[in-house]
């Protein structure tokens, strides 16, 4: 057997379906995709002979399952993929060619629908552990809730002049169990170093005195 594979088209018809479930660390994916319609040209030489079509192929469904571990880093929620937490499942793979060639290519692929169905398997589920930590990171990395900080101008006790005094704000602890995704908020104040000056003494009434109690 000797064949060669070139893809010409895809269609992702669904229904298609998403759900998040909160989980301990995190959350679980579970995303389902139906009807996925790959179009191909497939050419090569089995048991004598030679064969060149162009057809269909379509997977029932594919599910992907995976848990996303939820932290921060740099005061900014981080999601990654948890290690060996990736399952995937194919269906039944449906194939639509055309002509004799297309009867010859139909058997092929239903004696090894099984060894088709794990390929796919075993290609999303590394193409998520390997990937999907960055478009995750894109998305939930520009979660920044520093902007909401802002300034004030204090007045002075010796001037007229004021003090600029920035109130900020930023994500300081992250928490998630089955039940509740936490989020804790922390704040600062932040004012420019000033000129320290010499004091004054201690405020007093005209005329009072202070006894020394060692004197």
């Amino acid at each position: 057997l000797r064949s060669e594979v070139i893809y010409r088209d895809l269609q992702i018809n669904g229904p298609n379906h998403v759900t998040l479930t909160l989980v301990a660390g995190g959350m679980q994916a579970n995303v389902r995709v139906q009807n996925l319609r790959v179009r191909i040209r497939v050419r090569g030489h089995v048991a004598g002979i030679n064969y060149d079509t162009e057809g269909w192929v379509t997977f029932t469904d594919v599910s992907v399952r995976a848990i996303l571990d939820a932290s921060l880093s740099g005061g900014r929620p981080r999601i990654r993929v948890r290690p060996g937490s990736v399952s995937t499942t194919v269906g039944d793979i449906n194939t639509d060619f055309s002509g004799l060639d297309g009867a010859i290519i139909d058997i092929v692929v239903d004696l090894f629908n099984g060894t088709v169905r794990n390929l796919v398997a075993g290609l999303v589920r590394d193409f998520v552990t390997d990937n999907v930590n960055d478009v995750l990171d894109d998305v939930i990395g520009g979660l920044d809730i520093s902007s909401l900080g802002t300034s004030f101008a204090v007045p002075r006790l010796d001037g007229p002049q004021t003090i600029p005094l920035t109130f900020g704000v930023g994500f300081s602890t992250l928490s998630t169990t089955s039940s509740r995704m936490l989020f804790g908020i922390g704040t600062r104040f932040f004012t420019p170093p000033m000129h320290a000056r010499p004091t004054f003494g201690a405020p007093s009434r005209s005329g009072a005195r202070f006894l020394d109690a060692g004197g």
